[in-house]
């Protein structure tokens, strides 16, 4: 199995792409960059509601 981590760095503000199978998880410290990158998904891509993760094995 393969496991891929994107990561983009802009500044102070960090996100984490992180594909697996059928779902995508996104981690971030900034909630704007998420939403960024949210719309260029679904910009891109045939994408289902996004729910919010507390914590992640």
């Amino acid at each position: 199995m393969y496991l891929c981590i994107y990561l983009k760095v802009s500044g102070n503000k960090v996100i984490f792409l992180i594909p697996y199978v059928d779902y995508i998880l996104l981690a971030t410290n900034y909630h704007g960059l998420l939403h960024e990158v949210e719309k260029f998904l679904s910009s891109n891509f045939e994408i289902n509601d996004i729910c919010e993760e507390s914590y992640v094995i």
